[in-house]
């Protein structure tokens, strides 16, 4: 993909009454879930080794609240209607029916957002806003951070239940006992749903493919191969995600693309 960058403000083409409004619940879930872990770090692990562990799994979980924030309010990148008179963009191959202007290659309408989004993914209900080409990155380090986080948490969290319900070694019922049970429930949900969408948004960055693409595909060729079309090798796909300097991949602040990128892609040769 050639990333040429366009002296535009994509806020000016996304009035308020399309922006989502925040809906703190889902800060408000991660931050417990959290202040928890943090919790029974402090009364369930007694060893330095294993407290250190835990340590990392509420790094862990901030991160994954960080994201998640920067994911809801990092435009996705909406595609503005005057980009095909712009020099050197590509020829449009497809109208929106629902904007009535030319969209560029792998950019398509979200009927939620109710705007045609660069490289559109998907509409996430949880971040409560469209995932796109400039939203991609934070929304991947979602999963990063939260499938590692919940994992670490569960992996301490259910001592004090298995010593209660399972070895009987604890005869009283106690704070490190509920706050054990609590986060259990918690991760034994978040775990499976986070490694879940990580693992099938692992397989769409390796292959350079969008949930729409896949899914559109699928529709109309059930049994066929996964097309190629940009796949760009490990790296580079890598890139085109988290963005050019590797040292930066992990960091949902630093923007993987700068305002104006994301109209012209190159597809590999066949």
């Amino acid at each position: 993909m050639e990333d040429t960058v366009l002296p535009i403000d994509e806020d000016t083409y996304v009035s308020t009454s399309h922006k989502q409004k925040t809906h703190y619940l889902q800060y408000m879930a991660l931050g417990f879930y959290i202040v928890f872990g943090t919790l029974m770090c402090n009364i369930v692990i007694t060893d330095e080794m294993a407290s250190n562990y835990a340590f990392i799994g509420d790094m862990a979980g901030l991160m994954a609240v960080i994201s998640l924030y920067l994911t809801h309010n990092t435009s996705p990148g909406v595609v503005d209607p005057q980009w095909s008179t712009w020099p050197g963009m590509p020829a449009p191959i497809k109208k929106c029916s629902t904007c009535k202007h030319q969209v560029p290659p792998r950019a398509s309408h979200c009927r939620t957002y109710d705007r045609c989004v660069l490289k559109f993914d998907h509409w996430c209900p949880f971040a409560c806003v469209a995932i796109g080409y400039h939203n991609y990155k934070q929304y991947c380090l979602l999963l990063i951070y939260g499938a590692w986080g919940s994992y670490v948490m569960l992996s301490y969290a259910h001592v004090p239940v298995l010593e209660y319900f399972w070895y009987n070694t604890a005869e009283t019922i106690t704070l490190k006992l509920v706050l054990g049970l609590i986060l259990t429930l918690a991760s034994c949900c978040v775990v499976p749903f986070c490694c879940a969408l990580l693992f099938s948004h692992s397989f769409l960055v390796l292959r350079n493919m969008t949930t729409k693409e896949f899914f559109n595909f699928k529709v109309a060729n059930a049994f066929a191969e996964l097309p190629n079309d940009y796949n760009a090798g490990l790296l580079e796909n890598l890139k085109q995600v988290f963005g050019p300097d590797w040292t930066m991949w992990w960091n949902p602040f630093v923007p993987a693309h700068p305002v104006g990128a994301g109209y012209k892609w190159v597809k590999r040769a066949s």
